[in-house]
């Protein structure tokens, strides 16, 4: 991992809520490839529920504006009975599609998706909103 940061193949990005980690993602960007692949997305247990991971995520999506679509992966519901439905309806509410043929659901969203065409405007306003929320590189 570290050599594929240093290589910039890979983008570490923590979000911090009054000054504490609230969530952080690893983002991998092939460069031959069009789209990037979310290799770790995670939000803080005490932050689940507080819409930091959601705004998060937008953030991350604004952000990777000049790319294609992101591609995040979900185990499937008997690998991870407790946190597979909780994750494949995160990603839903968010405009990604599932993909299927895999031992884990592969979703994916275009960056310019007509059906959600507020999502990556607003992630910046969304989240200002959550109090002493930051984002920075890694």
């Amino acid at each position: 991992m570290r050599a594929q940061l240093a290589r910039g193949a890979v983008e570490g990005v923590l979000c911090e809520r009054q000054g504490r980690p609230a969530a952080y993602a690893f983002l991998l960007r092939a460069p031959e490839a069009k789209s990037l692949l979310l290799l770790l997305y995670a939000v803080e247990p005490e932050m689940r529920g507080s819409g930091v991971g959601s705004a998060f995520l937008r953030t991350l999506l604004e952000r990777a504006s000049g790319a294609a679509g992101l591609y995040a992966e979900v185990e499937k519901e008997e690998l991870a009975p407790d946190a597979a439905e909780r994750r494949i309806a995160f990603y839903e509410r968010l405009g990604f599609s599932r993909g299927e043929g895999l031992y884990y659901y592969l979703f994916y969203r275009p960056l310019a998706d007509p059906r959600h065409p507020d999502a990556a405007p607003a992630a910046g306003a969304a989240l200002s909103r959550l109090t002493g929320s930051k984002i920075s590189s890694f």
